[in-house]
């Protein structure tokens, strides 16, 4: 049965429209994503979270392990690499019996399956209200769509732990933030945010004769500090 966590990521609203998040997690609805390619250029955010709905998520517990693989994430505030950016920090820690486990690395530029990789970022209005803006992978691509590169898989040894980093533009936050409410964040400040990933790992490399780990996993959510835009 899907915890109380999961729920607040899986309403998808396929227009730019704002809406509340209402009562579906406890109706039990699933989510169903959209599979059309969708283009990461900004735009309006995806929903609206009630601000007791995100206060009861980060008073859970970070998500146990998957079959001894843990996904967790930090932030990175203009990274000197990128510095219009905000680099979310990824890592894998593994304990289970595999030695070592293999998977794909998450990323929002590497096609695959759409929304096989998830960032969504949780942003407070004036009104108290956060506001969700969804940042995610393309679709698959014309050529060979099954066989990601070996370059896109990671080796993780038991009991140690693989890292990674995904940019998302602050501008592409600030553009979704500003046009899709009203009056609810302002051009000069930056809001208080909070971001959460999701991944699912779906191919195996067999083409690179892997037997790379394959299962869906969630981060905790994390706040991100950003003083100004």
């Amino acid at each position: 049965m899907m915890s109380l966590r999961c729920w607040a990521g899986l309403l998808v609203v396929a227009t730019a429209m704002t809406v509340p998040l209402i009562a579906e997690r406890a109706l039990g609805k699933q989510h169903a994503s959209n599979p059309a390619l969708k283009s990461l250029a900004p735009k309006a955010p995806d929903e609206k979270l009630r601000t007791s709905d995100l206060e009861m998520l980060l008073r859970f517990p970070p998500p146990k392990p998957e079959n001894g693989l843990t996904l967790r994430i930090n932030s990175m505030l203009k990274p000197a690499r990128n510095p219009d950016t905000i680099a979310i920090e990824w890592e894998f820690k593994y304990t289970g019996p595999r030695q070592p486990l293999t998977i794909m690395k998450p990323s929002l530029t590497v096609s695959n399956q759409p929304r096989d990789t998830e960032v969504l970022i949780y942003s407070k209005g004036k009104s108290g209200e956060y506001y969700r803006t969804d940042f995610y992978n393309p679709g698959w691509p014309a050529e060979d769509p099954y066989y990601p590169k070996k370059t896109c898989f990671v080796t993780v040894p038991k009991n140690e732990i693989a890292t990674g980093k995904i940019d998302i533009a602050i501008e592409d936050i600030k553009k979704k933030l500003l046009i899709g409410t009203q009056n609810e964040f302002t051009d000069m400040v930056a809001p208080e945010m909070f971001a959460w990933m999701h991944y699912y790992a779906r191919f195996r490399g067999e083409k690179h004769i892997l037997d790379a780990w394959t299962g869906r996993l969630e981060s905790d959510l994390i706040p991100i500090r950003l003083d100004k835009w």
